[in-house]
């Protein structure tokens, strides 16, 4: 048994530790503000957060400002400490009275890096947070948020907490901590008291800020609080605030006219409509708009009204569009995209409310092509979506799905993608071998079987060419359908792919952004050992072939080659990697760095 060595030096505290490294440990979790220990602290973990120069305190500041914040990480707390923080957070004085006397650190941590302060101050009780702060509690101390009690105070909506913390000497500076908490606030008289003191352009520039973070969070008493406050309409003030940034930085710049011209779109950023519009705060958009914020003021081309169509906001598009002020320029979504239109991206994200909204205003046609001739059904099946694209097979007028200039059809990039259950309700509108189920309902669980769905795929004359040696970068990325089954893990489905006289069992697939894998090597990553053995069995599989898989990100650049063998230790397989032995792999280097 291991001998408790090293005591705790600290009077009263009968901790004893096997190792010093624990006693350290200790001493950051209990005792944080004993200067000989912050010492020792200090010298034994030179990266520790602590240090005594941080705790010294200055002679002009006022009692409460002196104590600086303490930055401790905790891991883990006696129940004595999480005691300690419950009777914080519930204002009971008389038990933390009772922990205090018992020698617990006013200071010690919660998980989270909070402090009792911080417990207090949130639930809003200001007679325990004046009395934690004349025992010693840090005014200024930060949890792992990056949050003061102050902070934790504006979040709880506790004004006399709040005015309690100021008149301590909590300060307030104007980082994105303090506006996102000012931001929650709901209050004009907190906004009043912790801004009165900032001068009037600091002042607007705050308020504008806050505006934004409450507008994000979907705070509306904040909102209202803060354009009470205004002088001016939303939208004169943020161009005020644009051009005196712009200001700014062209005074900073060597060259006035290059930054005029580099900064231009930088100082407007999202204007606070356009921020409530894409979280879908439709209160908020509604009161902005009152309040004369310009609903066609765009960024980057995108207004308010694109925004939330390509998040899926529906009610907060359809108040937009309804207002007599939209400009048509801006109604009309194919001036603002560059690849696809916002109807192929909400097809792509599933939004069926946002698709039938957009074909029902006529914003669109159901078969709008993008650069590379893909429709929303493309998007919609290469992604899976299922409702989305029996929602568009349903409302087109054509039972052709391949009307486009695609290189793949939306069969084949649902195919290639592993969706067979998008792939089922595109054979059945095709017509195509006997349709068993109807595609204006989705097929229910026992409905679909991935087998049955993948023998009608392959009597398909898209997939004549079962290997698909035809592909773009910008449809499949060179994925292929033994690939595709591999990573969907259809044991089954992989078998009949095999059975196939035309499969090419050792294709590379795969997408330009992570490398290419054979399919013997992408069941190995995947450690799916019942689909190497079927792969072993099969007399063309290439046990040796090498592979280019990316490492470090694709800007990085560094393709290594790869084995199945390589892999498979890699990855930890040890199971896989015997049978790749058993099956005669070449025992060579685990892997080739491309020259």
């Amino acid at each position: 048994m291991a001998v408790e060595r090293h005591a705790c030096s600290v009077n009263g505290c009968t901790f004893r530790a096997t190792r010093k490294d624990n006693l350290r440990q200790h001493h950051q979790r209990l005792h944080p503000s004993i200067p000989f220990l912050q010492k020792l602290i200090a010298r034994d973990n030179p990266k520790s957060h602590y240090s005594l120069e941080d705790r010294q305190s200055t002679d002009s500041a006022p009692a409460s400002a002196q104590q600086s914040k303490p930055e401790v990480a905790e891991q883990s707390l006696p129940w004595a400490s999480n005691l300690f923080f419950q009777a914080a957070s519930a204002g009971d004085s008389a038990v933390l009275q009772a922990q205090l006397n018992s020698g617990i650190d006013i200071n010690v941590r919660a998980a989270d890096g909070s402090s009792a302060l911080h417990c207090a101050t949130r639930a809003g009780h200001s007679s325990v947070a004046k009395w934690l702060l004349q025992n010693g509690a840090y005014l200024e101390a930060t949890n792992f948020k990056l949050r003061s009690p102050l902070h934790e105070a504006l979040i709880g909506h506790d004004l006399k907490t709040v005015q309690l913390l100021i008149h301590e000497g909590a300060l307030l500076d104007v980082s994105s901590i303090t506006i996102d908490s000012l931001g929650r606030s709901e209050s004009e008289e907190m906004l009043k008291v912790c801004l009165d003191d900032l001068a009037d352009n600091v002042k607007s520039t705050t308020l504008y800020r806050i505006l934004k973070a409450a507008s994000k969070s979907g705070h509306i008493r904040t909102v209202q609080a803060v354009l009470s406050l205004f002088l001016n309409n939303v939208s004169a003030l943020n161009g005020t605030i644009s051009q005196n940034r712009l200001a700014a930085w062209q005074t900073r710049s060597m060259r006035p006219d290059l930054a005029a011209k580099h900064l231009e779109n930088r100082v407007q950023a999202y204007t606070p409509l356009q921020i409530a519009a894409v979280n879908g705060h439709l209160e908020i958009v509604q009161l902005l708009v009152n309040h004369g914020s310009d609903i066609n003021q765009a960024y980057h081309g995108m207004t308010p009204f694109c925004l939330t169509v390509l998040r899926g906001h529906v009610h907060v598009a359809e108040y937009l569009f309804d207002q007599a002020n939209l400009s048509k320029d801006h109604a009309d979504l194919t001036s603002h995209y560059r690849i696809w239109t916002p109807l192929h991206q909400v097809a792509h994200d599933g939004r069926c409310e946002m698709i039938e909204f957009l074909l029902d205003r006529n914003l669109f046609d159901i078969h709008v092509s993008d650069r590379f001739g893909r429709t929303p059904l493309h998007a919609a099946a290469s992604s899976g979506r299922l409702k989305a694209v029996m929602l568009l097979l349903k409302r087109s007028n054509s039972n052709n799905t391949d009307d486009s200039t695609a290189v793949l059809t939306p069969l084949q990039l649902a195919a290639v993608g592993g969706h067979l259950e998008v792939v089922q309700p595109l054979l059945d509108h095709l017509g195509f071998d006997t349709a068993p189920f109807s595609t204006s309902e989705v097929p229910q669980q026992g409905q679909f079987e991935p087998i049955r769905v993948l023998e009608r795929l392959l009597k398909h004359p898209d997939f004549e060419d079962i290997n698909f040696t035809h592909h773009s970068r910008f449809d499949a990325d060179r994925n292929g359908l033994l690939n595709a089954m591999i990573s969907k893990k259809q044991y089954d489905c992989v078998r009949l792919l095999l059975s196939h006289g035309r499969i090419n069992v050792n294709l590379e697939g795969g997408t330009w952004s992570s490398g290419l894998y054979t399919p013997l090597i992408l069941a190995v990553e995947l450690g799916q050992k019942d689909i190497v053995e079927l792969l072993l069995r099969h007399k063309d599989i290439d046990i040796n072939a090498r592979t280019e898989v990316l490492y470090g990100g694709i800007y990085r650049g560094d393709y290594r080659q790869k084995t199945a063998l390589s892999v498979a230790r890699a990855k930890g397989h040890g199971d896989i990697v015997e049978l790749l032995l058993a099956h005669g792999a070449k025992d060579t280097a685990p892997e080739l760095l491309k020259t």
